[in-house]
């Protein structure tokens, strides 16, 4: 559409008459004039006034400085075996927000990404509100043959936990009447890293290692 309106405004710049030419140029160049508005302001939004806490071209550099429990677990993934990791996400597929972060900045697959639309490759159905549903049992279900078929299903190696997850799946709904339940994991499953508030849980089932 661009490049068509691109191609139209020109058009019409060479053929119209002189008066109609020189009311469209006026447009174009009011409407060029009040889109540069959004650049000029957004640079000032995003750099706090050009009082950043720190310059710099890594994109993470503000994930390590207000999440650093989890971003201790994320190195920790980075040079772990290789292997699915579940990870909260919300109903609403999570864009745009820290949803995700996990599998995005370990670079370990995911069972569903933080768009909603980044699945893993795994084994299972392709649908992202499945796979959504399928989350929410395996953090909030209290029988374990559930959450161990959840596992197996996506072929799950670390089940991850930290504050986005305790808060998304809050007590009061119909899957999750008691909210996030970690005793199961605790009993059947291995903590093999953790830092403050944020937990890796292994499960060393038949197909984990090999999703």
């Amino acid at each position: 559409m661009g490049i068509a309106a691109a191609f139209a405004s020109a058009l019409a710049l060479s053929r119209l008459p002189r008066g109609w030419g020189f009311g469209l140029q006026f447009g174009l160049g009011l409407l060029l004039l009040v889109s540069l508005v959004y650049p000029v302001l957004s640079v000032w939004n995003k750099t706090n006034g050009f009082q950043a806490f720190e310059w710099s071209l890594d994109g993470t550099v503000y994930f390590q400085r207000d999440s650093p429990d989890e971003w201790a677990v994320i190195q920790w993934l980075k040079t772990a075996p290789p292997g699915v990791v579940a990870e909260a996400v919300p109903p609403t597929g999570g864009s745009y927000t820290g949803f995700g972060r996990v599998s995005m900045l370990s670079g370990q697959p995911a069972v569903l990404a933080g768009s909603g639309m980044r699945a893993s490759g795994v084994v299972g159905d392709c649908h992202g509100s499945s796979r959504q549903d399928d989350l929410r049992r395996l953090y909030c279900s209290r029988d374990w043959n559930e959450t161990q078929a959840i596992l197996d299903r996506y072929h799950i190696r670390y089940v991850f936990i930290s504050g986005l997850e305790r808060s998304n799946y809050p007590p009061g709904e119909d899957v999750c009447p008691v909210g996030l339940v970690e005793s199961k994991f605790v009993r059947y499953l291995q903590k093999v890293f953790g830092q403050g508030q944020a937990i890796v849980y292994e499960y060393t089932g038949a197909d984990s290692a090999n999703p």
